[in-house]
């Protein structure tokens, strides 16, 4: 009945601890990025939302993250762009990672968007789900339409300039001037005045009335400084 021998095995588990150390600090920073993220990121099951970040949210015009899970993806693709994430989706599947490719978005509001989307297929529990980086690209798209706008305003008027060189009448300079502008630049009215800088003095030549169409208005003459719109013009 006298214990005569206590036998003990000893395991070293600090290589598991640390291992359960390091994951936790991997999902701790794993959430960080995902909450601060200033893109929007949208973990998806190829149909549902699954999860969003904050930044998610904000780019569709969501109250918070919980208001978009479980509506459907595609409730978010413009018509313009459905065809192109359908087949998008369909490479996912097959494990393929998506290069960033412009689309096009439908907030809740109904407004659309311009951004610019990158995916991969990931686990997700277990699950094959599909993570989704969204960055809006609207301001740069606004800023590149604007600039094409300018580039093209500028050719007209080089055009403009060419064009008027070869008149030698005055009328008829001022005339091609106001058709250029009005037609050439697209603009709806447009009035052409002679400044007299000896004088101090505007007088009217050309302009459109209010149906369209090119009339005399020399009936306008007045002194610069009665007006003082054309002296912040003029300076």
């Amino acid at each position: 009945g006298n214990v005569v021998r206590i036998v003990g095995i000893a395991t070293d588990i600090t290589p598991l601890r640390d291992a359960e150390e390091a994951l936790r600090e991997s999902e701790t920073n794993y959430r960080l990025l995902f909450e601060l993220s200033p893109n929007g990121i949208v973990i998806h099951d190829g149909r549902q939302i699954l999860f969003t970040n904050p930044a998610a949210a904000q780019l569709v015009g969501a109250r918070n993250n919980d208001e978009l899970v479980g509506m459907n993806l595609l409730d978010f693709v413009h018509p313009d762009s459905r065809s192109l994430v359908m087949e998008r989706l369909k490479s996912q599947a097959r494990g393929v990672v998506s290069a960033p490719v412009e689309e096009k978005f439908v907030r809740l509001d109904g407004s659309s968007i311009t951004v610019e989307v990158s995916a991969a297929p990931i686990q997700q529990k277990g699950q094959a789900t599909f993570l989704v980086t969204i960055h809006d690209i609207s301001e740069r798209k606004q800023a590149e339409r604007e600039a094409i706008y300018r580039q093209k305003l500028l050719e007209k008027v080089i055009q403009l300039g060419k064009n008027i060189t070869a008149i030698t009448d005055l009328d008829l300079c001022l005339r091609e001037i106001h058709r250029s502008i009005q037609h050439g630049l697209g603009f709806d009215r447009v009035g052409i005045f002679l400044y007299d800088a000896a004088q101090n003095f505007v007088r009217g030549t050309y302009g459109t009335s209010r149906n369209g169409e090119l009339v005399k208005n020399d009936w306008y003459q007045r002194p610069v400084e009665e007006w003082t719109d054309w002296q912040v013009a003029l300076q």
